[in-house]
Protein backbone atom coordinates (compact mmCIF):
# COMPACT_ATOMS: atom_id res chain seq x y z
CA UNK A 1 0.00 0.00 0.00
CA UNK A 2 1.00 3.69 -0.94
CA UNK A 3 1.07 5.79 2.31
CA UNK A 4 -1.88 7.81 1.53
CA UNK A 5 -3.96 5.02 1.47
CA UNK A 6 -2.09 3.74 4.71
CA UNK A 7 -2.83 7.13 5.89
CA UNK A 8 -6.49 7.01 5.19
CA UNK A 9 -7.16 3.57 6.94
CA UNK A 10 -5.58 4.73 9.90
CA UNK A 11 -8.11 7.86 10.24
CA UNK A 12 -10.50 5.66 9.32
CA UNK A 13 -9.60 3.37 12.36
CA UNK A 14 -9.34 6.61 14.78
CA UNK A 15 -12.62 7.32 13.65
CA UNK A 16 -14.59 3.92 14.50
CA UNK A 17 -12.72 3.63 17.35
CA UNK A 18 -13.98 7.61 18.67
CA UNK A 19 -17.44 6.73 17.62
CA UNK A 20 -17.09 3.05 19.35
CA UNK A 21 -16.43 4.85 22.73
CA UNK A 22 -18.64 7.39 22.62
CA UNK A 23 -21.53 5.25 21.90
CA UNK A 24 -20.33 3.37 25.24
CA UNK A 25 -20.11 6.15 27.17
CA UNK A 26 -24.03 7.52 26.02
CA UNK A 27 -24.85 3.99 26.59
CA UNK A 28 -23.34 3.58 30.18
CA UNK A 29 -25.33 6.99 31.48
CA UNK A 30 -28.56 6.15 30.27
CA UNK A 31 -30.96 4.83 32.58
CA UNK A 32 -33.16 2.51 31.98
CA UNK A 33 -36.89 3.33 31.90
CA UNK A 34 -38.79 1.91 35.14
CA UNK A 35 -42.06 0.94 35.36
CA UNK A 36 -42.45 3.09 38.23
CA UNK A 37 -41.85 6.27 36.18
CA UNK A 38 -45.20 5.62 34.25
CA UNK A 39 -47.13 5.76 37.22
CA UNK A 40 -49.27 8.91 38.29
CA UNK A 41 -48.02 10.51 41.28
CA UNK A 42 -51.18 11.53 42.57
CA UNK A 43 -53.58 8.34 41.63
CA UNK A 44 -50.06 5.91 42.11
CA UNK A 45 -50.15 7.07 45.56
CA UNK A 46 -53.16 8.42 47.41
CA UNK A 47 -51.64 10.99 49.71
CA UNK A 48 -53.79 11.71 53.14
CA UNK A 49 -52.84 14.26 56.00
CA UNK A 50 -51.49 13.36 59.14
CA UNK A 51 -50.10 14.65 62.19
CA UNK A 52 -46.27 16.04 62.14
CA UNK A 53 -46.06 14.87 66.03
CA UNK A 54 -46.77 11.58 68.00
CA UNK A 55 -48.80 12.23 71.16
CA UNK A 56 -45.54 12.11 72.89
CA UNK A 57 -44.09 14.17 70.96
CA UNK A 58 -46.56 16.81 71.11
CA UNK A 59 -46.41 16.57 75.21
CA UNK A 60 -42.72 17.09 74.89
CA UNK A 61 -43.06 20.04 72.61
CA UNK A 62 -45.49 21.65 75.06
CA UNK A 63 -43.08 21.16 77.81
CA UNK A 64 -40.63 23.02 75.64
CA UNK A 65 -42.15 25.99 74.90
CA UNK A 66 -43.93 26.60 78.12
CA UNK A 67 -40.92 26.05 79.96
CA UNK A 68 -38.10 27.89 77.79
CA UNK A 69 -37.13 31.76 77.70
CA UNK A 70 -38.51 34.22 75.37
CA UNK A 71 -36.37 34.11 72.28
CA UNK A 72 -36.04 30.51 71.71
CA UNK A 73 -37.84 28.83 69.53
CA UNK A 74 -38.75 25.10 69.05
CA UNK A 75 -39.44 23.31 65.53
CA UNK A 76 -40.28 20.04 65.08
CA UNK A 77 -38.70 16.74 62.78
CA UNK A 78 -36.04 18.74 61.17
CA UNK A 79 -33.93 16.60 58.81
CA UNK A 80 -30.29 16.54 60.13
CA UNK A 81 -29.04 17.23 56.42
CA UNK A 82 -31.31 20.77 57.22
CA UNK A 83 -28.98 22.05 59.92
CA UNK A 84 -25.31 19.89 59.73
CA UNK A 85 -22.60 20.70 56.71
CA UNK A 86 -20.35 18.05 56.03
CA UNK A 87 -16.98 17.89 53.88
CA UNK A 88 -17.87 16.70 50.29
CA UNK A 89 -14.73 14.94 50.20
CA UNK A 90 -16.56 11.95 50.52
CA UNK A 91 -20.14 10.91 48.65
CA UNK A 92 -23.26 13.58 50.05
CA UNK A 93 -25.15 10.79 48.66
CA UNK A 94 -23.48 8.10 51.10
CA UNK A 95 -23.81 10.60 54.10
CA UNK A 96 -27.20 11.36 53.12
CA UNK A 97 -28.35 7.76 53.55
CA UNK A 98 -26.51 6.87 56.77
CA UNK A 99 -28.10 10.10 58.69
CA UNK A 100 -28.45 13.29 56.32
CA UNK A 101 -32.26 11.98 55.95
CA UNK A 102 -32.72 11.15 59.50
CA UNK A 103 -35.38 13.79 61.53
CA UNK A 104 -34.75 15.44 64.84
CA UNK A 105 -38.14 14.86 66.82
CA UNK A 106 -37.59 18.45 68.54
CA UNK A 107 -35.09 21.13 67.88
CA UNK A 108 -34.31 23.94 70.07
CA UNK A 109 -32.95 27.31 68.75
CA UNK A 110 -31.90 30.51 69.49
CA UNK A 111 -33.28 34.52 68.08
CA UNK A 112 -31.31 33.63 64.78
CA UNK A 113 -32.40 30.04 64.07
CA UNK A 114 -29.00 28.19 65.47
CA UNK A 115 -29.75 25.20 66.37
CA UNK A 116 -28.56 24.44 70.14
CA UNK A 117 -30.39 21.44 71.47
CA UNK A 118 -31.84 18.29 69.91
CA UNK A 119 -34.58 16.52 72.30
CA UNK A 120 -35.29 12.86 71.15
CA UNK A 121 -38.63 11.37 72.21
CA UNK A 122 -38.08 7.44 72.20
CA UNK A 123 -39.63 4.58 73.18
CA UNK A 124 -38.94 3.42 76.87
CA UNK A 125 -35.97 0.79 77.42
CA UNK A 126 -36.68 -2.37 76.11
CA UNK A 127 -39.35 -1.37 73.97
CA UNK A 128 -37.51 -0.01 70.58
CA UNK A 129 -36.20 -2.34 67.96
CA UNK A 130 -32.58 -2.89 67.18
CA UNK A 131 -32.59 -0.88 64.43
CA UNK A 132 -34.03 1.98 66.19
CA UNK A 133 -31.51 1.90 68.84
CA UNK A 134 -28.43 1.88 66.00
CA UNK A 135 -30.14 4.64 64.13
CA UNK A 136 -30.72 6.64 67.43
CA UNK A 137 -27.11 6.48 68.58
CA UNK A 138 -25.61 6.85 65.26
CA UNK A 139 -27.71 9.84 64.84
CA UNK A 140 -26.47 11.08 68.59
CA UNK A 141 -22.56 10.51 67.93
CA UNK A 142 -23.37 12.53 64.09
CA UNK A 143 -24.84 15.37 66.81
CA UNK A 144 -22.59 15.20 69.52
CA UNK A 145 -19.88 15.29 67.00
CA UNK A 146 -20.88 18.80 65.59
CA UNK A 147 -21.17 20.11 69.23
CA UNK A 148 -25.39 20.54 69.59
CA UNK A 149 -26.46 18.92 73.04
CA UNK A 150 -28.37 16.01 72.97
CA UNK A 151 -31.10 14.99 75.24
CA UNK A 152 -32.92 11.65 75.10
CA UNK A 153 -36.39 11.58 77.19
CA UNK A 154 -38.66 8.73 77.19
CA UNK A 155 -42.09 8.78 76.22
CA UNK A 156 -43.83 8.21 79.59
CA UNK A 157 -41.49 10.04 81.95
CA UNK A 158 -41.08 13.24 80.33
CA UNK A 159 -39.33 15.55 82.97
CA UNK A 160 -40.31 17.96 85.40
CA UNK A 161 -41.66 21.90 83.97
CA UNK A 162 -39.09 23.30 86.67
CA UNK A 163 -36.15 20.87 85.44
CA UNK A 164 -36.28 21.70 81.74
CA UNK A 165 -34.21 24.75 81.42
CA UNK A 166 -31.20 23.52 83.15
CA UNK A 167 -31.89 20.41 80.61
CA UNK A 168 -32.02 22.05 77.62
CA UNK A 169 -29.19 24.58 78.11
CA UNK A 170 -27.06 22.40 80.74
CA UNK A 171 -25.72 23.79 84.03
CA UNK A 172 -23.22 26.23 82.20
CA UNK A 173 -25.35 26.91 79.29
CA UNK A 174 -25.98 30.00 77.83
CA UNK A 175 -27.74 32.63 79.76
CA UNK A 176 -31.25 32.90 78.43
CA UNK A 177 -31.24 35.95 76.48
CA UNK A 178 -34.15 38.14 76.66
CA UNK A 179 -37.04 38.69 73.27
CA UNK A 180 -40.08 38.47 72.17
CA UNK A 181 -41.30 34.49 71.74
CA UNK A 182 -40.40 33.04 68.53
CA UNK A 183 -43.71 30.99 68.59
CA UNK A 184 -46.31 33.08 70.45
CA UNK A 185 -49.17 31.32 69.61
CA UNK A 186 -47.91 27.43 70.36
CA UNK A 187 -46.01 29.36 74.03
CA UNK A 188 -49.05 30.13 74.93
CA UNK A 189 -51.08 26.95 73.71
CA UNK A 190 -52.57 24.62 76.30
CA UNK A 191 -50.85 21.53 77.41
CA UNK A 192 -54.01 19.34 76.59
CA UNK A 193 -56.74 19.66 74.48
CA UNK A 194 -59.90 21.09 75.52
CA UNK A 195 -62.69 18.76 75.58
CA UNK A 196 -64.43 20.96 72.67
CA UNK A 197 -60.83 20.60 70.71
CA UNK A 198 -60.82 16.72 71.59
CA UNK A 199 -59.96 14.85 68.73
CA UNK A 200 -62.25 12.67 66.84
CA UNK A 201 -62.70 9.04 66.12
CA UNK A 202 -61.24 9.22 62.92
CA UNK A 203 -57.97 10.92 64.31
CA UNK A 204 -56.08 7.61 64.74
CA UNK A 205 -55.30 7.48 61.19
CA UNK A 206 -53.72 10.99 61.27
CA UNK A 207 -51.01 10.00 62.92
CA UNK A 208 -47.53 10.16 61.91
CA UNK A 209 -45.68 7.68 60.46
CA UNK A 210 -43.89 6.18 63.55
CA UNK A 211 -39.89 6.41 63.05
CA UNK A 212 -39.11 3.13 63.16
CA UNK A 213 -40.72 2.97 59.18
CA UNK A 214 -37.77 4.52 58.15
CA UNK A 215 -35.53 2.20 59.46
CA UNK A 216 -36.14 -0.54 56.75
CA UNK A 217 -35.56 2.21 54.10
CA UNK A 218 -32.01 2.60 54.23
CA UNK A 219 -31.10 -1.25 55.33
CA UNK A 220 -28.95 -2.28 52.17
CA UNK A 221 -25.86 -0.05 50.98
CA UNK A 222 -25.54 1.81 48.19
CA UNK A 223 -22.00 1.61 46.42
CA UNK A 224 -20.21 4.48 46.67
CA UNK A 225 -19.95 6.10 42.43
CA UNK A 226 -16.60 5.01 41.02
CA UNK A 227 -14.75 8.26 40.60
CA UNK A 228 -14.32 9.25 36.85
CA UNK A 229 -11.70 8.76 34.71
CA UNK A 230 -9.54 12.05 34.17
CA UNK A 231 -9.98 12.90 30.82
Amino acid sequence: MTTPVLALVAVLCLVLVWWWLRHRAAGGTTQKARPEDALDTVAAWPPEPARVLTTPEQRAYQLLVRNLPSGYAVLAQVPLSRFLRVPTRHSYREWMRRVGRLNADLVVCDSTFQVLTVVSVRPEPGKDSERGVERHARMDRVLRKAGIRVLNWHESTLPRAEFVPDLVFGRSGPVPAPGPPAIAAAAGAPAQPRESEAPDADAAAAEPLPSTFFDDLDSRPVPLPRPKARE
